[in-house]
């Protein structure tokens, strides 16, 4: 089995199992990302004054998330990976709104769709190559050069990307 993800004239084909492992290693690469920001302490302080700024509560509150997911990753055998990312988004729309918050919700758009019949939206497109930009230096991966062009050719064609 293989899977074929073409926008215009672009595409990119691979094996299922070679797909599940670039996801896979997107996946990780992120984790990389995320901990490298400032914001985000794996020593999270879970105590914030009522006197704190909702800003500053805000934050707080999404490091909160995403040091559980994170956590929670580091848990998970290889290949539970990617329906446990499915899984941990769907049960929880603030995980959602969390990797958004830090411009990794491209994570939940590659991860969460049938690899056999289906399509990334133009939106799915965008929120993906943002990922992959700010993910970019964590990965091995040369595939990512191929993959990301099928991306920008939606986003600048404003055309969906087919997945066979």
């Amino acid at each position: 089995m293989s899977i074929h993800i073409i926008c215009n004239e672009k595409s990119f084909n691979c094996s299922y199992a070679n797909w599940n492992i670039f996801r896979i290693e997107i996946i990780y690469s992120t984790i990389e990302y995320l901990q490298t920001l400032p914001t985000v302490s794996l020593e999270f302080n879970t105590s914030v004054p009522s006197s704190t700024p909702l800003r500053l509560q805000e934050k707080d509150y999404y490091n909160e998330i995403i040091i559980d997911f994170v956590k929670n990753i580091q848990k998970i055998k290889k290949h539970l990976l990617i329906e446990k990312i499915v899984s941990l988004c769907t049960e929880s729309s603030f995980l959602i709104d969390t990797l958004i918050h830090y411009d990794v919700g491209g994570l939940f758009s590659l991860c969460n769709k049938n690899e056999c019949v289906g399509y990334y939206s133009l939106g799915n497109s965008y929120d993906i190559y943002e990922l992959f930009s700010k993910i970019k230096p964590f990965i091995i991966n040369n595939n990512i050069i191929d993959i990301e062009k099928i991306f920008i050719e939606s986003i600048n064609t404003k055309k969906k990307v087919i997945i066979t």
